[in-house]
């Protein structure tokens, strides 16, 4: 109970400007590179004095420090076929991956990974 006092009074406190702490985000490299720039400029323009650490990586092999409390969250692909029931996922994002190549045909052999 006491801790849950603590928690909202970091709420009321963050949300008038005051609040400190710290919030530690596991992020895949997509988003990373595209969303998280604009995201973490703004939340930091919200609430200045709360530092945000930032781990770059696929799910697996965030699963341990969500578990752990290490990372508060993570903001990643998953597979649906590995769901892990001790874990809660929400959908936020639906990207659409296609395959992009120069005009012209393609010979055997052009293509590197």
């Amino acid at each position: 109970m006491l801790e849950e006092l603590r928690l909202a009074q970091e709420g009321f406190k963050q949300q008038l400007g005051l609040g400190r702490g710290k919030v530690n985000i596991g992020v895949g490299s997509c988003i990373a590179r595209t969303i998280m720039p604009k995201v973490i400029t703004r939340f930091h323009h919200e609430y200045p004095n709360v530092q945000v650490r930032i781990t770059e990586g696929q799910l697996v092999s965030m699963l341990v420090e969500l578990r752990q409390g290490l990372l508060d969250f993570t903001i990643n692909t998953y597979d649906e076929h590995n769901f892990d029931n001790e874990l809660s996922y929400q959908r936020i994002l639906e990207k659409e991956y296609r395959v992009v190549v120069r005009r012209g045909p393609l010979r055997a052999g052009q293509i590197s990974a």
